[in-house]
């Protein structure tokens, strides 16, 4: 009965918490993010279990590791070098027709995992990219080159009157 009670308890307790972190989605955590949550996590799981530790011990950790996690969210808003360290920075994997093979070796990602998310943004030839970054998320972002990007109404020099907005 004790561990029901203090499963319902820490559920409510990292709801709440996890609301004041802020909204992510596992594919845009970065590795700190991914760390900090991996920690919350067990720290929750071992309040849960763990009946022979007061279940306010657990709590206190958890409200410091949300503090903690808060306070370095706002410090990278507020500093680049800050977000640099916690983040990390964008690496180049490709450009200028050829990878970045010391880029490739530092991220740990082999040129068929660059092709394979070339492939998901709909790049399938080679010679038709002009530049791969591998963001902090861990997302690969995709610029083709000139002749091979899609047209545009820009392009067409035409003019293409906005629709409403339409509230969602």
């Amino acid at each position: 009965m004790e561990i029901m009670i203090r499963s319902i308890a820490m559920f409510i307790i990292l709801f709440v918490l996890v609301k004041l972190l802020g909204k992510k989605q596992i594919k845009n955590l970065t590795l700190y993010d991914y760390v900090l949550s991996i920690t919350i996590g067990s720290i929750a799981a071992d309040s849960i279990i763990s009946l022979d530790t007061p279940l306010y011990d657990g709590v206190i950790a958890l409200i410091i590791f949300t503090i903690i996690g808060y306070g370095v969210s706002v410090l990278s808003y507020n500093n680049h070098e800050v977000e640099e360290v916690m983040d990390g920075e964008p690496l180049i994997l490709f450009e200028n027709d050829n990878f970045n093979y010391e880029n490739l070796e530092n991220a740990k990602i082999s040129v068929a995992k660059v092709l394979e998310n070339c492939r998901l943004k709909g790049c399938f030839d080679i010679n038709e990219l002009d530049t791969a970054i591998l963001e902090p998320s861990g997302d690969v972002s995709v610029l083709l080159k000139g002749s091979s990007q899609p047209i545009t109404s820009k392009d067409l020099n035409s003019s293409i009157k906005k629709n409403s907005k339409k509230k969602l």
